[in-house]
């Protein structure tokens, strides 16, 4: 649980971000031009602690919410056996996680992936109107053209039907196709072989996916997603949006080839308290080449913006990756080698910074430096960040996020507590 504040602040490093706030807006390029502040380290982490913790307070309150019982209600049920899109698989699961905004996450990243392919030759496959039977404990099927619709009980235990999970789909007309190897497990020697080298899966691609869930004839929760897509069936782009009560979720993504951009955002009655954007360069990327085995991705990359926004606490970064690739790329075997080379090409090749948005000043910024262990004759080597604070003084990262949070720590842990109750 020390890790608690990497995951709320810097395990996206990956995103960048902005969200609405009652102080000035500071341009992308403009950011990394701010002072830097001269507080110490202690005094930055109670900072950190202070956001860290009114976060938690934003989002408690989100495991009351009525759509968490009864799609765990639904999860206990026995669902009939349809080949349901990962997508409309991730949203009947959202019940059963107490881990709830990365339920939520995960869901939109299914849904606006190529993982959303529908895993039917056709979704319409499995269009029906599905009503529980609580005598017999099955599913009570009548036929539908359009949709796909369950009907049962909200609560555990409950007896009548009065929650109703809908999905509605339309097809984008065009279809993805995969070639795949079958595996069958193998007693006799407990290994994995293929017994079908030769599979080939179509699958239908989506235009949008709709979905509610009401109880008691009232929304409790909503899907909405849209696709679009290049001549080779590549995403072009993907907007997935769910809410649930006073909360949403939103993830969007959008790619000409040479650029991707990627936005999330989670939020409270429209208030943003998670919001992350990304954009990155490539070389031209394609269908083909992010699925041909001989193509290396890293060669693919060129250059991503990267930043995270945490209510009033921003993580920036800037990475040329096609430098740092082409540092290193040609260090095969020698670890010691390749990780000072990394260092080394992370410092001249990026920027990331810690801000303090409300002051606008930079709480830290990161500088990467080689290390290793030795376990008697072995060693071992890695790449390290440091936090570079304003007064001069230079922590790791990790230790930075691994000591002290202690009252956030609590919090969180009070949180997962209630999830963890509400989920009883």
């Amino acid at each position: 649980m020390r890790k608690t504040l990497l995951i709320l602040t810097a395990g996206a490093l990956t995103f960048t971000a902005c969200k609405k706030s009652s102080y000035p807006e500071v341009e992308p390029d403009d950011i990394y031009e701010l002072p830097y502040n001269k507080e110490s380290v202690e005094a930055n982490k109670a900072f950190v602690e202070s956001e860290g913790r009114n976060l938690v307070k934003q989002v408690d309150g989100l495991q009351n919410e009525t759509a968490f019982d009864a799609l765990e209600s639904l999860s206990e049920l026995d669902l009939p056996e349809l080949e349901l899109s990962t997508t409309l698989a991730a949203v009947t699961k959202l019940g059963t996680s107490t881990k709830k905004i990365a339920a939520i996450s995960g869901a939109l990243s299914e849904a606006v992936g190529l993982g959303s392919k529908v895993e039917t030759y056709k979704l319409s496959n499995a269009f029906g109107i599905y009503k529980y039977n609580g005598t017999t404990g099955t599913w009570d099927k009548t036929a539908s053209n359009d949709k796909i619709e369950f009907h049962f009980p909200s609560t555990k235990g409950g007896k009548s039907n009065d929650a109703v999970l809908a999905f509605t789909y339309k097809n984008a007309g065009k279809t993805f196709t995969q070639k795949d190897i079958e595996y069958d497990y193998i007693e006799n020697n407990g290994n994995w072989e293929p017994q079908n080298t030769d599979v080939e899966r179509i699958y239908e691609l989506p235009a949008s996916v709709l979905g509610t869930l009401s109880i008691g004839g009232k929304k409790a929760l909503e899907l909405n997603s849209t696709f679009d897509y290049h001549g080779d069936n590549l995403p072009k782009s993907a907007l997935a949006k769910m809410t649930i009560g006073a909360y949403s979720a939103q993830t969007e993504v959008n790619n000409d080839n040479k650029a991707a951009t990627v936005k999330f955002t989670f939020a409270k009655n429209g208030q943003a308290l998670i919001a992350a954007s990304g954009n990155s360069t490539f070389d031209n990327i394609s269908f083909d080449k992010l699925t041909n085995d001989e193509a290396d991705l890293a060669d693919l990359l060129l250059i991503a913006n990267t930043n995270i926004v945490v209510r009033d606490i921003t993580m920036a970064g800037q990475i040329d990756f096609a430098k740092v690739n082409s540092s290193v790329k040609h260090i095969e075997n020698d670890e010691k080698e390749y990780n000072a080379a990394l260092a080394k090409a992370l410092n001249e090749n990026s920027k990331i910074i810690v801000v303090n948005t409300k002051k606008q000043e930079k709480i830290a910024s990161l500088l990467f430096q080689a290390g290793e262990n030795v376990f008697g004759d072995f060693h071992e080597y890695y790449t390290d960040a440091l936090l570079v604070f304003g007064n001069g003084s230079k922590v790791s990262f990790d230790t930075f996020g691994n000591t002290g949070f202690q009252s956030l720590i609590d919090d969180f842990n009070d949180l997962i507590k209630k999830f963890k109750k509400s989920s009883e």
